[in-house]
């Protein structure tokens, strides 16, 4: 468990990772894979603790399983495995389990790329004995 302390030393980190300057060129390399394991990353358990590891704070302070990552991106856990540091690395992810939101936006606007779209049903005026006026 983080001690008090150790939570305003990884919200000040959290807080500094965010305000960094993100280039948003590297987002047209983003290929499917990626796109999954960002949109699933919202939805990982995370927990709070601190971990030997060579990550930069605030990552360091927390913990996740790449196999529970894996089965909600719809991803062979290997697939996960060899690219979330690349994700922490170009600052597309935070440990908060949020998305950069340049990120975010770009994912909802693929998304509304390959959803299916509705025609939207013409309506034409209508007599108040509701019988068609054709203007």
């Amino acid at each position: 468990m983080v001690k008090k302390g150790k939570m305003a030393d990884f919200n000040r980190a959290l807080l500094g990772l965010k305000l960094e300057v993100f280039d948003r060129s590297g987002l047209v390399l983003i290929e499917e894979e990626s796109l999954r394991m960002l949109a699933a990353w919202p939805l990982v358990t995370t927990w709070t603790a601190e971990f030997e590891t060579d990550l930069p704070e605030p990552w360091n302070m927390v913990g996740w399983d790449h196999t529970e990552w894996a089965r909600l991106a719809h991803l062979p856990l290997e697939a996960v495995l060899s690219k979330w540091r690349g994700l922490i690395d170009a600052g597309l992810i935070y440990p908060d389990n949020t998305l950069n939101p340049t990120v975010e936006k770009y994912l909802i606007e693929r998304a509304d790329d390959i959803s299916p779209k509705t025609k939207e049903k013409e309506t034409k005026p209508k007599s108040r004995r509701g019988q068609e006026i054709n203007a």
